[in-house]
């Protein structure tokens, strides 16, 4: 499912990811998005720290909540996953060219203004609270996104974390997710 008419002000779920491609849904979105002057940027893989993974694998965050959920951002844009699973590494082992640490599974995802994400949201991505993931992600010094205000459209993805996919699953996913090498000739 793929919501085309999108009121980018407040909070609603935009896409339910169902296929491994959602390439169909996302170029409906795109359409819809280009008339609101955003961007589609499409995430073919997800990039956590080591600290999520020491998570997915303890069980959950000091908060007691588990890692199910992880804001998305780029200025001018509003990212989408491009199926209902994603390799998950750090970008560290992405950038050696390592095999995923597992498979995310994507259940929905958000489109709202950061300050627009619910408190739930907030807990499952590992922040105490609301009030404290708009602090963090808008003025704490040491914040990833720079240039976030509350006001930021993000996109927010609801998940899954399997540590344990098996081999021949993840290099299915592999072969749908990355582009193909371009060919010299």
């Amino acid at each position: 499912m793929a919501r085309t008419k999108m009121d980018l002000k407040k909070r609603q779920v935009v896409l339910k990811p169902e296929l491994l491609d959602e390439s169909r849904n996302l170029s409906k979105l795109e359409a819809s998005l280009k008339k609101q002057n955003i961007i589609l940027y499409v995430d073919r893989m997800l990039l956590f720290t080591e600290y999520h993974f020491e998570v997915f694998e303890s069980g959950s965050f000091p908060n007691g909540y588990t890692k199910e959920g992880t804001i998305r951002y780029k200025a001018g844009h509003l990212r989408f996953p491009f199926g209902v699973h994603l390799p998950a590494y750090t970008q560290e082992e992405f950038n050696a060219k390592k095999r995923p640490r597992g498979i995310v599974t994507i259940n929905e995802v958000v489109a709202a203004p950061l300050k627009k994400l619910w408190g739930i949201e907030a807990s499952k991505s590992g922040f105490n609270n609301r009030e404290s993931m708009i602090y963090e992600m808008t003025e704490w010094e040491d914040r990833f996104y720079k240039d976030m205000t509350p006001d930021s459209l993000v996109s927010y993805y609801h998940f899954t974390f399997n540590g344990n996919a098996k081999k021949k699953e993840i290099d299915t996913l592999l072969k749908i997710v990355q582009p193909p090498e371009p060919r010299g000739y």
